[in-house]
Formats: C-alpha cells, structure tokens, sequence
C-alpha cells in the first residue's frame, strides 16, 4: 500500500524545537517529496515567529500558513487532536512526543542531521576560531546565559593559547557596557547585538569550535559539523541530539540538578527574572576539553 504523505503540519514549541522539525522535512524534500508544504505553529511565544518564519524560508515552497498562540502543551494536545493534522514533535529519533504518547510523528518522517544549509560562512582563515553564544532561551523563561566572571577567565585560558575568539548573542539580560570592557580588555571580536539572522548562522557556520548552552545555536552549531561543548539544564534535551551528534560533540549537564542549585533558580526566577548564570565547568577543565580533543589532534 503507498504512503500517503502530508503537505500540512502542525508543529509547536520555540526555535529549537522549530529547527528539529526543519531537519525533518529536509530529508522529506531530499527523499522527493516536492509539494509544496504548509505549517501550523503552535507556541506561547510569539517573539520567536520572525526566527522561525526565516528558518523555514531556508527549504523551498514551505511556509507557516498560521501561528496561534497556546499557553500550554495541554492545548497544543487539545488542538492536534481536533485539527486532526499530523504534527511533527522535537524528538530526533523515536516517534514519542514531549507532550503526549498518543502524538508522534507520521511514520515516513525521519530526521536528517546534516542539513546543507545555503548559507556561507562570515569568516574564513587558518586560525583556530572558537565561538562562544553568551546566552540561549528566553528572559523569564529558559533563559540560559555565562557569568561574565567565569566567561573572562576562559578568555584568558584561550588567548594564551593563539585562539581566534568570537561572542555571540543580543546581549538581553547583561550589561553592555561590562561585555564592551571585557571584549575590549581581551581583544575578542565582539558580535553582541550585531549580528542579523543570517550573520548570526554565518559566523557559527565559521568556527572550529562553539561553547552554548541547549537550544537552536547548540542543534545549528552540530548540524553544520561544527565541534561543539554544550550545557545544557533540561533533560529533556538529550532525546532531542541525533545520535550522530551526541558522538561528534561533548554534552554536559549545567549542575542545576541539586537541592541548592534548584534554590538558586528559583531565587533567580523570582528576583532577576532569569535563572542563574552559568559556570558549568572550571575555565581550566573546559580549556582542557578543547585542547584534548581537538586542538591535540
């Protein structure tokens, strides 16, 4: 019996979760299926539309035909099950979804974890270029950010070694005038609140190794073959990494796991509207883990 393929999906959640589904139907267009394809974006929050509208300008004839905002997974469920659509799900593998057990992905999607992505690189040279994402998620959700102490003292572990070094973000939830200081003192190329989109993508594109946390830059950064150290604080994330990019990339728990840890953020949730800055590893141990594995090779 032929399969049926869909051209319209209904897929939620913000840029991660929007770039594994992108991975999906990449392989879906790289298999033969030209039509042209219609999406349904579900999310709580409708900042990300612009990103994600951009993204999938990137594959040919699909489009988000509508987004519509949901508070909660309860209601992407909810509205799934009406709409009766197939929806695509965020995990990389298996066919369980992060909200319920009953939506999975149709069986003819599966995910390609190295997307040719027509974008060119920014920088091109012999030096080994390292770039660092200062922050990743949303302010008053999952926002995930470096302390600017431990980032300054990696800095300096790299510069001693002859590093290429770039920071990447908006800058949302620090003070630029201390992010300026640090560039300025440590001579890294500073690319905080000025990157478009497409610069954005261009530079991870260019590096020989890239620091995040979990989100899309860590997913883009691995897709594009680019060797990357990531934290991340949600388990949940593991079951969205390809199990080629688990192999190619060294992925670490942020240490929120703990009692105390978990009381920080909540105090951080609640005061700063953010949760804690990260200082995942000692500078000397994430300086190692470069050196070790790439630079040794």
């Amino acid at each position: 019996m032929k399969t049926v393929i869909s051209n319209k999906y209904v897929i939620s959640g913000t840029f991660g979760d929007a770039f594994i589904a992108f991975c999906k139907l990449y392989k879906l267009r790289g298999e033969g299926f030209n039509d042209n394809i219609k999406l349904i974006h579900l999310s709580a929050h409708p900042e990300v539309r612009p990103f994600i509208n951009k993204l999938f300008n990137l594959l040919d004839n699909v489009v988000i035909e509508e987004f519509i905002f949901v508070k909660s997974g309860k209601e992407v469920e909810e509205f799934i099950n009406h709409s009766k659509l197939p929806s695509i799900n965020s995990l990389a593998i298996n066919n369980k979804s992060v909200v319920t057990d009953e939506i999975r992905d149709p069986e003819y999607l599966t995910m390609e974890p190295y997307p040719n992505i027509n974008i060119e690189p920014r920088v091109v040279n012999n030096n080994f270029k390292i770039g660092i994402q200062l922050h990743s998620g949303k302010k008053g959700s999952n926002f995930k950010g470096f302390s600017l102490s431990w980032l300054e003292e990696l800095l300096n572990l790299t510069n001693k070694n002859n590093c290429e070094i770039y920071l990447l973000g908006t800058g949302a939830g620090y003070s630029i005038n201390k992010i300026n200081s640090l560039c300025n003192s440590l001579n890294i190329s500073n690319l905080i609140g000025k990157t478009d989109y497409e610069d954005w993508l261009s530079y991870i594109m260019s590096m020989n190794f890239f620091i995040t946390g979990e989100g899309f830059s860590a997913f883009f950064a691995m897709s594009q073959k680019v060797k990357s150290l990531i934290f991340y604080s949600d388990y949940q994330i593991i079951g969205r990494i390809h199990p080629l990019w688990k192999k190619e990339n060294i992925i670490l728990s942020a240490g929120w796991e703990t009692f105390e840890e978990k009381i920080k953020n909540k105090f951080c949730r609640h005061f700063l509207n953010r949760n804690q800055l990260l200082r995942p590893l000692k500078p000397s141990q994430v300086w190692s883990l470069i050196y070790t594995y790439y630079l040794s090779e």
